[in-house]
């Protein structure tokens, strides 16, 4: 989602890719919502950015961080502290949550996310 605020390369593949999606099947994670806030605070023009940003997720569904969610980040902590891998705590819960939901993790950090078991990854911006 930062390709939005920050209209990075490959911003008209991951576009048209998010247009090929039936609307029931476009979510976005209330902790990625977050990151999506932090991104744009912190740009030149926050409410320039934020409009364009809140005009595309109009077409999503938001999810809130539940109970199932919880239960798989502590799963996944559980699995990957032992063994030293390491992954940002907010990715943790991202990670968590989509595995929870069954859904794809659409990002460029597809390293750091693909060392989460059962969890599908895609880059959409290559």
């Amino acid at each position: 989602m930062s390709a939005l605020v920050h209209h990075r390369p490959g911003f008209e593949r991951l576009a048209a890719r998010i247009d090929a999606l039936r609307p029931a099947d476009r979510v976005v994670l209330m902790i990625t919502l977050s990151e999506l806030q932090t991104m744009i605070a912190k740009t030149g023009a926050p409410q320039a950015k934020g409009a364009r940003v809140w005009r595309v997720l109009l077409n999503f569904r938001l999810e809130d961080f539940g109970q199932a969610a919880a239960f798989h980040a502590g799963r996944i902590r559980a699995h990957l502290e032992p063994r030293g891998i390491k992954i940002g705590p907010l990715d943790t819960l991202i990670a968590a949550h989509a595995r929870s939901l069954g859904a794809v993790v659409v990002t460029d950090n597809v390293r750091e996310f693909s060392r989460v078991p059962d969890l599908a990854v895609e880059n959409w911006l290559r």
